[in-house]
């Protein structure tokens, strides 16, 4: 298989490990992003991909078995993964595929001439390629339904990261008009022999395509960034988003991979944090943050309050450790810029979390005071 797909773990047997079950959702999301990839180009014709389609589809089902409800005695997510398989292969071997792969291509062909050719071509493969779309989203919906509400944000993780290097609307990049012919898992039997002004043979998809090929949308980076920010790793995305090679891409897709993988393994207890990962005494006013958890504690108190995310523990912890000098709008937008979804938050938008976070921790005896044009710190809460 390619080196790209998501990592089973194995032995020296090359049988699959057990994983924990964060890490099994977050792989389950990577090869679910491969299934769709190599159907699409099998469907669509190119000849060979169908093998990989079934690769990836025995990872998946190895994958799975580490879910906690897939491991059930009925093992529900099992039979009805291999139901999907199963229709997977009477789709790709049926008769009515052939002979709309054949209708679709005449159809085409008459159209080779029109100046909006390409145009006309985009809208027939988009149709055509609909029914393993549909066929993905129930692999992919049958597994979110036996994930808890955290072990899906992983899956969508793993997905999303796979979609840099595997896009979902792969059928868009697969016909060139000056690509040479390659072997097609279908004939389109067409009655004359092609010319050099003829149109190719396959007029849905006439290249295959691996990989890290295609450059990542704007739209997929932006979908693996908001995914990232779950877990705090932003850092490598924007190596991605400046990669122009496909060795580059596939580089710093492995090096995110590897960061969020250590950071399931912690999440599921594999490997144990440091005492800085742990938690962070600010030694202001007794605060202390727990980076990972998205909590926040005080000395002496036994309560911890969840902030809920990302972007406002960072905030917390900002404050918290300049102590009595004030944070500005300036200073809380930088942490917007690294953490938040919005790049450049309204001064509204800012207030507005500033006064949540500050209501949140009034049960730690502590809020966040603002002094117009200096910016705020944080006060023992007298009231």
């Amino acid at each position: 298989m390619h080196s790209t797909s998501a990592g089973c773990g194995q032995d020296v047997n090359g049988c699959i490990k057990p994983v924990p079950p964060l890490i099994a959702a977050y792989q389950a999301g990577r090869l679910i992003a491969q299934f769709g990839f190599f159907a699409q180009q099998a469907w669509l014709g190119i000849t060979n991909q169908s093998k990989a389609v079934a690769e990836v589809f025995g990872k998946l089902l190895a994958v799975t078995e580490a879910i906690p409800s897939a491991s059930a005695s009925d093992n529900f997510l099992k039979k009805s993964l291999r139901d999907r398989y199963d229709d997977w292969e009477d789709m790709l071997n049926s008769e009515w595929l052939a002979e709309g792969f054949f209708d679709v291509n005449r159809t085409l062909r008459d159209l080779w001439e029109r100046s909006d050719f390409d145009v006309v071509q985009l809208k027939e493969c988009r149709s055509f390629v609909a029914p393993v779309i549909d066929l993905t989203e129930k692999i992919s919906e049958a597994i979110k339904s036996c994930l808890d509400d955290h072990a899906r944000k992983v899956f969508d993780i793993g997905r999303s990261l796979q979609a840099a290097l595997c896009p979902e609307n792969i059928h868009r990049f697969l016909f060139e008009t000056t690509a040479e012919q390659p072997p097609m898992a279908w004939d389109p039997a067409t009655s004359r022999q092609p010319t050099d002004d003829a149109p190719p043979r396959n007029l849905l998809a006439n290249r295959s395509r691996q990989p890290g090929e295609i450059r990542p949308s704007t739209a997929c980076l932006s979908e693996v960034r908001h995914h990232l920010l779950d877990i705090g790793t932003l850092d490598e995305l924007i190596q991605l988003e400046n990669a122009n090679t496909p060795q580059t891409r596939v580089e710093t897709v492995g090096r995110l991979a590897t960061i969020i993988e250590r950071t399931l393994l912690k999440q599921s207890g594999i490997l144990e944090k440091t005492t800085d990962e742990v938690c962070k005494k600010t030694g202001y006013l007794g605060l202390i943050i727990y980076p990972d958890s998205y909590e926040v504690g005080r000395e002496g108190m036994p309560n911890r309050v969840n902030l809920g995310g990302l972007l406002p523990t960072q905030i917390v912890l900002l404050v918290a450790t300049r102590q009595e000098a004030r944070t500005t709008l300036n200073d809380l937008g930088g942490v917007w810029q690294k953490y938040g979804r919005d790049q450049a938050p309204q001064d509204n938008t800012i207030r507005t979390q500033m006064s949540k976070i500050s209501g949140s921790l009034r049960s730690l005896g502590v809020r966040l005071r603002a002094k117009r044009g200096e910016g705020w710190r944080f006060e023992c809460d007298s009231s």
